[in-house]
């Protein structure tokens, strides 16, 4: 990642913020992924934490997608993630990208012995931060809804990396986590942006990318930067079979 994190550094427009500190980050996911009253929320997690989340347009939806994103971005860091984006004078983040380089030969064969453990632990290190803290959602408060939280999570968790094992590069590659751009500042080209520079990356790095998307708008877009879907595979509510949502599983090649 550091050939990544130079580049990063070294392009004058945009001028990333490359620094941001984690709250931000996912106070910047959270706002693009929650939606608004006038554009969509991110369609994936919506699916899947649509008993939980608060509905669309309520105020408390976005505060429980940042202690929800919390969990999977803090995995993704630890795993040597990076983060950039768009970012006004005072700091806040009008966009992000979060990417991580990704071996199936170490992730796919159970060589990080502990991982699942000091997920457990990080996991239990956000909730607690939240609850002490006094910024856990209302719609997080119910013991049934943080079992239910643990169990979807845990479930999804386990659904993208087995299709990630079927449908993504079978060599080390970028796997991009999300690309999200505050629903107020969408159509400014942000995103636009963001890709052009994970290809860069990926060129530079000579590593392909991967990355889950939903939706025929979302499918277009990351089309337009040469990704292709490898397979669109339903994710299925292990509850009721009769729930599943189509997910679109695409890789984009190296241009070198």
């Amino acid at each position: 990642m550091e050939q990544a994190k130079s580049l990063l550094q070294s392009n004058p427009h945009p001028k990333w913020s490359t620094d941001a500190s984690f709250d931000k980050v996912c106070a910047a996911i959270s706002r693009s992924f929650a939606g608004s009253e006038t554009t969509p929320a991110e369609p994936i997690s919506s699916w899947v934490f649509r008993d939980i989340l608060p509905k669309q347009g309520e105020p408390e939806r976005v505060e429980s997608y940042k202690f929800l994103m919390a969990f999977a971005i803090e995995d993704v860091f630890r795993h040597g993630g990076i983060s950039f984006g768009h970012s006004d004078e005072n700091g806040r983040l009008q966009s992000c990208a979060i990417i991580r380089e990704f071996d199936p030969a170490i992730e796919f064969n159970g060589k990080h012995h502990w991982d699942g453990f000091v997920a457990g632990l990080m996991g239990f290190w956000i909730f607690i931060k939240a609850k002490i803290g006094g910024t856990l959602p209302s719609a997080f408060t119910d013991e049934s809804a943080m079992k239910m939280l643990e169990e979807k999570g845990k479930q999804f968790d386990k659904d993208l990396k087995e299709l990630h094992k079927l449908y993504g590069p079978k060599e080390k590659h970028f796997y991009v986590f999300n690309v999200a751009t505050d629903p107020d500042l969408q159509g400014r080209g942000y995103g636009g942006q963001l890709m052009n520079q994970i290809n860069e990356i990926s060129d530079a790095s000579g590593l392909p990318c991967y990355l889950e998307c939903a939706g025929e708008k979302n499918r277009s877009f990351y089309e337009k930067f040469g990704f292709k879907t490898v397979k669109q595979h339903p994710l299925v509510d292990r509850k009721d079979n009769s729930q599943q949502f189509l997910v679109d599983f695409m890789v984009r090649a190296t241009n070198v």
